[in-house]
């Protein structure tokens, strides 16, 4: 008797009720679609020096294939860089001994394009993609052909796990999370709530911007650090928009619902 009461109470509901949220399900970003940040790379690789200017922190280093420390990064706190020849140099990213992140850079005969391929053991589990750059800005005389500022102009060979979310509203209750093991629940509008998997993210806050989009905040600390503007209108399109405020750099993407 009791499942019959309540079968007829959901079939009384109003189908707005009932309907799932357009956020909900898997959502898979194109990369053909995800355009370059607004802020190009800068490297610097002369004198047996490197340098990063374009990161955050900004580090420099030997360039001798020994991990020399950096400091203020929380996905690194050692930096190795290796000239492979006059054209690649590899750089490896490690904290506590794990290698983090593993950057291959290698430049064109021409020396005007750069294709950066990336390992991310950032997460619970390995992830990988290439990232395609071309030179704005000559290398200084007597650097390695690394050296310069770069555009990225195109991505490849993504690994699914990081280019996939998954997205949940329940009512005023927004979660996301990633299969590298990325997530967070956090109530629309409501207080700032803990951030897994991601030492550079210490918690997050989701609002609402209109019916079809929500802001994601994310904060290190007490400093926000970065904003993900999701809209979807249709529940078979997700538009992104990711600020980086600690380089001053937007860029833009769009994920298929799968």
């Amino acid at each position: 008797m009791k499942a019959i009461l309540l079968a007829a109470c959901v079939a009384a509901l109003p189908a707005q009720v009932l309907a799932a949220s357009p956020f909900d399900g898997t959502w898979k970003i194109d990369v053909g679609t995800m355009q370059a940040p607004s802020k190009p790379s800068v490297f610097l690789l002369k004198d047996g020096m490197y340098s990063c200017e374009s990161c955050v922190p900004r580090f420099t280093v030997k360039a001798d294939g020994i991990a020399h420390p950096i400091a203020g990064d929380p996905y690194a706190d050692s930096v190795l860089i290796r000239i492979v020849d006059t054209h690649t140099v590899e750089e490896t990213d490690s904290k506590a001994g794990k290698p983090i992140f593993v950057l291959t850079m290698a430049v064109s005969a021409d020396s005007k394009t750069m294709t950066t391929s990336l390992i991310d053991n950032s997460g619970n589990a390995k992830a990988k993609g290439t990232i395609i750059r071309t030179r704005l800005a000559a290398a200084p005389p007597g650097s390695h052909v690394v050296s310069g500022e770069w555009r990225s102009t195109k991505y490849e060979g993504y690994s699914d796990n990081t280019i996939t979310v998954t997205l949940k509203l329940d009512g005023d209750t927004f979660s996301f999370s990633q299969p590298t093991g990325q997530s967070y629940t956090a109530t629309l509008g409501g207080p700032a709530a803990p951030y897994t998997g991601d030492p550079g993210i210490t918690t997050v806050s989701a609002a609402r911007s209109g019916a079809d989009t929500i802001v994601e905040t994310d904060m290190r600390g007490d400093k926000a650090i970065s904003t993900n503007t999701m809209t979807t209108h249709d529940g078979k399109t997700l538009e992104l928009t990711f600020v980086d405020m600690l380089r001053g750099s937007t860029q833009h993407f769009t994920a298929t619902h799968q």
